[in-house]
């Protein structure tokens, strides 16, 4: 029945991952900025933020791509 169900009204993975990405990257940013808020007043907020999205990047497009290829 659940099959049925779904195969007539579709997925809802993709949106659904879609809110999981959002979310996290949500956190990422107000943690980030908290972070840099703390150890460099305004300016550590500033700057933490894209550092912390760059960081990210570097993880998603060079970490996991090689532990996948092992």
């Amino acid at each position: 029945m659940t099959f049925a169900v779904t195969s007539a009204v579709g997925s809802p993975a993709p949106a659904l991952l879609a809110l999981v990405a959002f979310v996290g990257a949500l956190i990422l940013v107000i943690v980030s900025a908290i972070g840099g808020a703390a150890l460099g007043g305004i300016l550590g907020a500033l700057v933490a933020v894209p550092v912390a999205a760059a960081g990210l990047i570097i993880v998603n497009r060079v970490v996991v791509p090689r532990q996948e290829a092992r």
